[in-house]
């Protein structure tokens, strides 16, 4: 017997949870706040402003059938795989800089900068590797 959905929240946790996605990785894909995929799930809003952009990421065509109330088409329209997106790139970069030692933090501030200056150049890229290099050196 085929379900009969009354909100797309359930639509959406339905799918969510069929993927073994938390609602953060959900959100992510999406490009919204992991509270706005709760409100949505927990019914509490019906046509939010990111409804278009999670259906793409659902596979749906369009967000009409979302709002409709159909389960998605299997697979993903979207191309993104069923497999929950990688940890949050800032909070990698946050635990790298936190491993960076007290001594080489002034050197990794500049490398910075220059990343913030010229990103996508590579400028920034010699500079780090002279820093691994110098920590290669002291250990």
């Amino acid at each position: 017997m085929k379900r009969v959905y009354s909100h797309p929240g359930e639509v959406v946790c339905k799918w969510r949870n069929e993927r073994g996605w938390t609602v953060l990785q959900l959100a992510n894909a999406v490009g919204t706040s992991r509270q706005s995929i709760e409100n949505l799930e927990n019914q509490s809003t019906r046509n939010p402003h990111f409804l278009p952009a999670l259906a793409k990421v659902m596979g749906y065509l369009s967000s009409d059938d979302l709002r409709n109330l159909k389960m998605p088409p299997e697979g993903d329209a979207s191309g993104l795989s069923n497999e929950p997106e990688a940890e949050d790139p800032l909070e990698m970069l946050d635990k790298l800089l936190l491993a960076v030692p007290d001594q080489n933090r002034k050197a990794l501030s500049q490398i910075l900068s220059e990343w913030a200056l010229h990103p996508g150049q590579g400028q920034w890229i010699d500079a780090f590797r002279a820093l691994q290099s110098v920590k290669e050196n002291a250990a």
